[in-house]
């Protein structure tokens, strides 16, 4: 199950790295493309950088901890893997929702 909700995570960067319309999209060097998107892009939105380091910096420590056995049980990682998931989901829709109307917004005036 953690391991689903990881791949989501990471999925869910790689999905956000191909949006065509977006209000801020940053230019990122090419060996880190390649650790975050493990592809090359060369302008990918700011919220898709944010959160895929995000999944990084929050999972590593935590697969760390728990393979050198900070936890007591399986089920305090779960718990504490699926409170990181659940914000990484509900930060990166609410900010997704936000974008899109900036830039529909945007988009309107220059028309």
């Amino acid at each position: 199950m953690i391991f689903v909700q990881f791949a989501s995570l990471w999925l869910m960067g790689f999905w956000s790295a191909n949006m065509e319309k977006s209000n801020y999209v940053v230019n990122i060097p090419n060996w880190l493309s390649r650790i975050l998107y493990l592809r090359i892009h060369r302008k990918v939105p700011m919220i898709s950088v944010i959160t895929q380091i995000w999944v990084v910096i929050t999972s590593v420590p935590i697969f760390i901890l728990y393979f050198l056995g900070f936890f007591n049980d399986a089920y305090d990682f779960a718990n504490i893997y699926l409170n990181i998931f659940i914000f990484t989901i509900a930060f990166f829709g609410s900010a997704l929702i936000i974008d899109g109307i900036v830039s529909e917004i945007r988009s309107k005036r220059k028309s």
